[in-house]
C-alpha cells in the first residue's frame, strides 16, 4: 500500500522524538494515503517552520508481527482514542500501527468539550 508523508525537512529515519503532541492516535509518523494531503502538510510546515515542502513516499506491507488497530471509519471507539490522545497527550495504546482517518478538519471540538465527554450522538 503506497502511502505519503509531508515535511519541511529531509531525513533518512523516522524519529518518533520529534513527533508532536496531543495528535488522533498519539505521538507517532503519521502517514496517508493521499498525495495531496501529504503535500498540504508538507507546504503547511515549510510555511510554520521553514525549509521546504518535501513529500516522502513510502510502501506499508502489513505483517503478522504487528499489532495494528484499523478503524472503518468514524466510530465511537476511533472518537474515544482521539479524544484521548488529544486530551491526555502521549500515546494512550500499545499499537505499533494504527489506519483511520484523522479528525483534523473532520471534527472540530474545543478541549472543554472533550473534556465534559462530548459524544458522537451529541455532535450530530
Amino acid at each position: 500500500m503506497k502511502q505519503f508523508h509531508g515535511i519541511n525537512q529531509e531525513f533518512a529515519t523516522p524519529d518518533l522524538r520529534k513527533s508532536r503532541n496531543r495528535r488522533d492516535f498519539g505521538r507517532g509518523f503519521y502517514l496517508t494515503t493521499l498525495e495531496s494531503q501529504a503535500r498540504g502538510w508538507a507546504l503547511t510546515m515549510r510555511d510554520r517552520f521553514g525549509g521546504l515542502a518535501i513529500v516522502n513516499t513510502y510502501s506499508f506491507v502489513r505483517a503478522e508481527s504487528l499489532l495494528l488497530k484499523e478503524f472503518e471509519g468514524l466510530t465511537m471507539d476511533w472518537l474515544e482514542m482521539v479524544k484521548t490522545n488529544r486530551l491526555n497527550g502521549g500515546t494512550s495504546h500499545d499499537f505499533d500501527v494504527v489506519i483511520g482517518p484523522v479528525a483534523n478538519c473532520l471534527l472540530r471540538i474545543p478541549r472543554s468539550a472533550l473534556r465534559q465527554g462530548v459524544t458522537n450522538s451529541r455532535l450530530s
